[in-house]
């Protein structure tokens, strides 16, 4: 529920954390810190801001310099304010923005004229820091549930 009377919680924390357990907002809290709670609207707008690049400018290299000017503000952003209250999340977040200025980045070569074997080698490096990316991910996901389900299975 988003609504509570006032005499269940009065204090502006209990009140924020029954609020992140609710059901209906549990996307825009679940594991944001305190301060941060709304971050996903921020992401949400990212998302967005990508898109609209991809619809108002025509031009392919134009597209990947302002997505990859949108990344780097992200980034910064990012390693600012840490939104996230675990460390690792927050790592994550940052490695999935580095390899998307890697892929706006070197995909830009991908619209000049260069040998085919500097096409192949910008492709491979593409591809590359997408497979770390998702492998590493895959890891620590696979990791982490190992930790949770089998050396503390009663942690469900």
């Amino acid at each position: 529920p988003l609504f509570w009377p006032e005499d269940i919680a009065d204090d502006e924390l209990e009140k924020f954390n029954r609020a992140r357990k609710s059901m209906s907002l549990f996307l825009l809290f679940s594991g944001y810190k305190k301060d941060f709670y709304c971050w996903e609207v921020s992401i949400i707008l990212r998302k967005v801001a990508v898109v609209a690049i991809a619809v108002f400018f025509e031009h392919p290299v134009i597209q990947a310099l302002l997505a990859n000017l949108l990344v780097v503000i992200v980034i910064c952003l990012q390693l600012k304010f840490l939104p996230f209250e675990e460390f690792l999340v927050n790592m994550v977040e940052f490695a999935s923005l580095l390899v998307s200025f890697i892929t706006f980045f070197f995909g830009q070569f991908l619209y000049v004229p260069i040998p085919v074997y500097g096409s192949v080698s910008v492709t491979l490096v593409i591809v590359t820091a997408n497979a770390i990316f998702y492998i590493s991910l895959v890891f620590l996901i696979a990791k982490d549930m190992y930790k949770e389900f089998v050396l503390d299975p009663r942690a469900e």
